[in-house]
């Protein structure tokens, strides 16, 4: 894996813990969908043991896209695995509720 690739993924990991979205209220309008869709994708994003699982979330030709940095396939798992720590314990300090 490339050092840039890594440091920029730790640098996000640090950004995406810094984030408080306590104040977040979702607008009318957003498909009920998207709530059991994204708190999978946190789910598996967070198993440091899932391989298919999380490149399902894109499409073939998709591409996991962080500021400048974009990664698909199976770099998308080694994104993943440097941003988690080895023992895979990590929570994304996120909590997202929709509603209408």
């Amino acid at each position: 894996m490339k050092p840039s690739i890594t440091l920029s993924f730790g640098l996000f990991l640090s950004a995406v813990q810094a984030i408080n979205m306590t104040d977040y209220e979702p607008a009318c309008g957003v498909d009920r969908e998207f709530n059991l869709w994204y708190r999978k994708i946190l789910g598996v994003f967070e198993d440091p043991t899932t391989t298919d699982s999380v490149t399902e979330f894109f499409a073939p030709s998709g591409a996991l896209i962080l500021g400048d940095v974009s990664v698909t396939g199976d770099q998308i798992l080694e994104a993943r695995g440097a941003i988690l720590p080895a023992d895979g314990s990590v929570q994304w300090n996120v909590c997202t509720t929709l509603y209408c």
